[in-house]
């Protein structure tokens, strides 16, 4: 791999902060290469990065996945549900853009 843990969690506190999702800053991000991850048929390098979330009168005891790739240090996308997923795309500014979508496509 490309980039180490600690580069990796850097990386996705600048995500999720960038595109404004509010996750439970208390609770350590759990961190862990991902092993067989394909999109588009492609096998990809990538980082999984679990972080609680949550509204604060609920707790923020939800899980969300942010998958991040470790060739180019960019974001894939973030499942905070069981059918909801952030597809991000990576601009040459170093902005983020982001698509919401239901299912896995």
């Amino acid at each position: 791999m490309k980039h180490t843990k600690e580069q990796i969690e850097e990386i996705a506190k600048e995500v999720l902060e960038k595109t404004n999702f509010i996750y439970d800053t208390k609770e350590k991000m759990v961190i862990r290469e991902n092993e067989d991850f394909y999109l588009d048929g492609e096998k990809i390098n990538s980082w999984n990065v679990s972080v609680f979330f949550g509204e604060e009168d609920w707790d923020k005891n939800q899980l969300a996945g942010l998958i991040i790739n470790d060739d180019t240090g960019h974001p894939i996308y973030l499942q905070h549900s069981f059918n909801s997923f952030i597809y991000y795309k990576t601009h040459n500014n170093g902005e983020i853009s982001t698509e919401v979508r239901q299912g896995s496509k």
